[in-house]
């Protein structure tokens, strides 16, 4: 039973941390490029990209859902902020 609650919980707040993780992270993305050469924040942006998405195959296998949605809150983050930005991943 604790577990069926916990999963309860975690799909009741998902959408609500992934919203507030997504905006944190293009705070954080801003930043980066505020701080640094296009190069250093199109170079961050691509490692990321690219870390995040062979995570995501992987979190896709579990069965908890509370990691695919911080996994693609970050992945969301990173192309929100490149298509923004005009960088090809």
């Amino acid at each position: 039973m604790a577990k069926g609650f916990s999963d309860f919980l975690a799909g009741l707040f998902s959408p609500v941390l992934k919203a507030a993780g997504k905006f944190y992270l293009k705070s954080v993305m801003q930043t980066i490029q505020d701080h640094n050469t296009l190069e250093v924040y199109t170079n961050t942006l691509k490692s990321i990209n690219s870390s995040f998405s062979l995570l995501d195959e992987v979190a896709k296998k579990s069965k908890t859902k509370v990691d695919d949605d911080l996994i693609e809150a970050v992945l969301e983050a990173v192309r929100e902020s490149a298509n923004e930005d005009n960088i090809a991943l």
